[in-house]
């Protein structure tokens, strides 16, 4: 269900049920700035987050979306820092930055190594006080703003979100939608920037918060250097908004060119100020986190009704909305089920809830905990919200959860905010086709209206080269000794990977079948990702419910896909999960009764592909440049296929790829206490199955290109450019490799120059490497363009990759490095990340000790070398257009 809703980039805030909470150091300098630092001793990165009090509320009419485009233009130089010197900066330092705008805060973050942390100090803090927002370069940026409206708007679920939150709130900021309106947007210029910039940014009106290999005395002391010299504002105050109450429920019904509708239930709730978020995401779990949750239960599996449902809490910090999102099977039935949902929140307004749904509830916000505690950026978001919300950092990590008074809460929340008079309707439903040619008249109208207005706002001046950035302190990145598994081999053929790393009190278990997706039948195509979905319907031992139960009462996550079956566990429950994963393998039920249900969910995620303009894109290049090779299926088959996918295929197909003939399986996390040798022999040795085949992954070369277009009615167009490369053991792939983080890989890169120069688009990415494996890989340039404005781009990508490989430099070529050694820490940072790194070098057939080596593998290659490379393959002759749009 997540994938229907990754359009709300929403944070659901995880409240804690830990023993102990992170110890957070604060010290208010005497300028205001409050610092908030979270030393975490074993982690290689340190995430520096700057939050301002600050959001899109806080504007005037006429200037709505200034808040978002001053995220921009923080990025674009100030009296020190050219145009460049950040991304340049961040490349050198091996590091990641971006931002983002909320209706209540703007934050800027950096997640560096722990060597490079000092560095960005002096960068955010020269940000926060001395920015240019020079006017040509505010011409650039402007088209590449509209750009990102534009391709929001494609995003159906999410316009129907801000159109829902502009009903709900129609007196308060809320209303007007964080990127802002275009019409506002045209006419800003940089006075109106400055003067919202020197409001509001202020040491007074924000928090630093740091996580990660820290002391937090020179964290603080290091914060005060830099910042302590801005002057504050204290005269600064936030001004209160209102929100008039009524007993009034809105309706939003949007009309679009989709499969599949969608609904959206929202209810408006306390804000995060009010300190009673956790509340909400308590009751999330409740009602819709996992298949044993009461609404999915219902109306997922009982009724089948729908095909899928979530919810989620915004995060908003005056009022917040509380959603319900379901997919309904069918359109004509939503009056029925939305009434059933509300006869289902009555009921637990009367009766509470359950021993067992209290239990389960608990469980899984435990777990999600520990997943936060495994992240230091995460850690560092939870922070610094909760601070800017409640002036408290810890809230999120107090909570803890008392069975009788969490019902009682729930139970008076309810009755208190979902109530039918008062619940907001959000409808995105397949638009007619008599509307259809109306709704394309309005679309081209606006694309005229946009290239009139832009085509005003020229950048005249070339992209200004880095100037700070060269007197950064850099560090040669060190040998390291990286987590190295400990091995086994049960006798019937299954590979164990081990490590213990008792960081958290979880434990990460991934087993991964010799027939993995590639597999996936050629004469019922979709018939592996079937049976992934079929197989979380219980056991020889456990119904479908049953077995859900046994997985969320013990806050364990699975996630199954074609030949790979994911788990985390709690530390005391690893001999439970590795006995589900056991009768997964050998017992799967796959029972007759749920088959309909579960088609009907394969259905609906093809028809959700054909709704997405990038998913249509990508399989059609795979397609053309793999046929007849296991890449160019499409897991999730077709409408000719599904349709027709017996009981008898499924059960065949299982016992044809569930086998542990040369499976692997990774276990990594804190499993000291366990003799790992008898327990996984204990589980697993009866599990026997035939030999898996090879399959062949030679990849035929194309002699001539052609260009490829599809059309899909959408605001925006996208783009890849594709042509035939390498495959992972190549002598070349690190080559391209250190290439591929100078031309397509970060803001310093060459192709987010372009969007620098032209604000032709928002977005853009390109690899040499792009699906390199067993079987050969492509190089892959991809962009989401305006319509008018396809053949500038193609120009213009074309231009570069015929150019790009003899300009390249010694000093490029070295900072590549240097990102890509110190990426290697990610790898090994989380447990699952560890078993992931351990299940890929063993796919490679690479050694284990092989991120050890890295250091002196890159050094000796030089940039001759790399030249060289490239140029076998970046060739605009040697490459095609695959087009998706109007």
């Amino acid at each position: 269900m997540n994938k229907l809703f990754s359009f709300l980039l929403l944070l659901v805030n995880v409240s804690a049920l830990a023993n102990q909470a992170p110890l957070i150091f604060k010290k208010v300098l005497p300028n205001g700035l409050t610092v908030l630092v979270c030393p975490v001793h074993t982690s290689e990165k340190v995430s520096m987050q700057l939050w301002y009090h600050v959001g899109s509320k806080d504007e005037c009419d006429g200037q709505r979306g200034l808040a978002h485009l001053i995220e921009h233009m923080i990025f674009k130089g100030t009296n020190n820092l050219s145009e460049t010197d950040i991304p340049f900066i961040t490349h050198k330092l091996s590091a990641q930055c971006n931002a983002s705008t909320s209706f209540d805060w703007t934050r800027y973050y950096f997640n560096v190594p722990k060597e490079n942390w000092r560095e960005i100090m002096p960068i955010m803090a020269d940000c926060m006080n001395n920015c240019t927002f020079k006017k040509d370069l505010l011409n650039a940026e402007m088209k590449t703003v509209v750009q990102e409206l534009k391709m929001y708007k494609d995003y159906y679920g999410r316009t129907l979100l801000e159109k829902l939150i502009e009903a709900i709130f129609p007196d308060h900021p809320y209303h007007f939608p964080v990127v802002g309106y275009k019409q506002d947007l045209w006419s800003v210029d940089d006075q109106a920037l400055h003067a919202f910039y020197k409001k509001h940014y202020l040491p007074n009106n924000a928090a630093l918060v740091i996580v990660g290999d820290v002391n937090a005395d020179e964290a603080i002391d290091a914060a005060q250097k830099a910042f302590g010299a801005i002057a504050p504002h204290w005269e600064y105050e936030k001004k209160q908004h209102y929100l008039s109450a009524d007993l009034i429920a809105k309706t939003v019904v949007l009309y679009r060119d989709v499969h599949r509708p969608l609904v959206m239930l929202a209810f408006t709730i306390p804000g995060i100020k009010e300190k009673k978020s956790h509340i909400y995401d308590f009751l999330s779990c409740v009602l819709t986190n996992g298949k044993s949750a009461r609404l999915h239960k219902k109306f997922v599996d009982e009724l089948q009704t729908i095909n899928s449902i979530d919810s989620v809490r915004l995060g908003l910090f005056d009022h917040d909305l509380f959603l319900l999102i379901f997919e309904p099977k069918n359109q004509n039935a939503i009056p029925q089920i939305i009434d059933a949902i509300v006869t289902e929140l009555d009921e637990i307004k009367l009766n509470g809830l359950q021993e067992t749904e209290l239990k389960r509830a608990s469980k899984i916000m435990q777990a999600r905990f520990y997943d936060a505690l495994e992240s230091n950026f995460k850690q560092a978001e939870m922070i610094g919200e909760s601070f800017l919300a409640t002036q408290n950092p810890k809230k999120f990590f107090k909570h803890r959860y008392l069975v009788n008074k969490t019902n009682e809460q729930i139970k008076n929340i309810l009755k208190q905010h979902f109530r039918p008079s008062i619940m907001h309707q959000g409808l995105l439903l397949l638009i007619d086709n008599a509307e259809r040619t109306e709704w394309m008249h309005l679309q081209h109208q606006s694309d005229l209206e946009d290239a009139k207005i832009l085509a005003g706002h020229i950048r005249e001046s070339e992209v200004e080269q880095p100037r700070y950035s060269q007197n950064v302190q850099i560090y040669d990145v060190q040998k390291k000794s990286f987590p190295k598994p400990t091995v086994f081999t049960l006798d019937n053929g299954l590979e164990v990977l081990s490590h213990h790393n008792p960081r958290t009190a979880k434990i990460s278990i991934q087993l991964k079948l010799k027939a993995n997706a590639d597999y996936d039948s050629d004469e019922l195509p979709g018939l592996y990702k079937f049976l992934s979905q079929m197989l979380y319907e219980g056991t020889k031992n456990y119904t479908a419910q049953e077995f859900a139960y046994l997985l969320e009462s013990h806050g364990i996550s699975l996630q199954i896909s074609p030949g790979i079956i994911s788990m985390s566990v709690l530390k005391e429950d690893l001999s439970k999960g590795l006995a589900l994963i056991s009768e997964l393998g050998m017992q799967a039920a796959i029972p007759a009764q749920s088959l309909e249900k579960v088609r009907a969910q394969a259905l609906s995620d093809y028809y959700q592909f054909l709704d997405n303009p990038s998913s249509i894109a990508q399989q059609l290049v795979r397609e053309y440049f793999y046929k007849k090779h296991p890449l160019s299926k499409n897991l999730l088959g077709n409408p000719g296929s599904l349709l027709h996918i017996t009981r008898d295929d499924l059960i065949n197909f299982y016992k044809k790829v569930f086998t542990p003939y040369k499976a692997t399986l990774a276990i990594v996390g804190d499993i000291a206490e366990y003799d790992l040798r008898a327990l996984i022999e204990k589980t697993f040795s009866a599990w026997q199955g035939d030999a898996i085949e090879d399959l062949d992954y030679n990849v035929s070369s194309i002699d001539k290109l052609e260009d490829i277009y599809q059309n899909l009615d959408r605001d925006q167009t996208v783009l890849i450019y594709a042509g035939q490369s390498i495959d992972r053991n190549h002598e070349d792939y690190d080559k391209l490799l250190i290439f591929d983080q100078i031309f397509g890989s970060g803001m310093q890169s060459r192709l987010f120059q372009l969007r620098q120069q032209t604000g032709v688009f928002y977005t853009i990415n390109g690899s040499l490497l792009a699906y390199a494996d067993n079987q050969q890989g492509l190089t892959y340039i991809n962009t989401i363009v305006s319509n008018n404005r396809i053949n500038e781009t193609k120009q213009l990508i074309e231009n570069i990759i015929n150019n790009v490989a003899d300009s390249i430099t010694e000093q490029e070529v070295e900072d590549a490095k240097r990102m890509i050694l110190y990426s290697i820490d990610d790898l090994y940072a989380k447990n699952r990340s560890i078993a992931s790194t351990f299940l890929y070098l063993k796919q490679c057939k690479l050694p284990f000790d092989y991120s050890d080596k890295r250091v002196d593998d890159l050094s000796k290659i030089t940039v001759d070398d790399i030249k060289q490379a490239v140029k076998k393959v970046l060739k605009s002759d040697r490459m095609c257009w695959i087009q998706v749009g109007r």
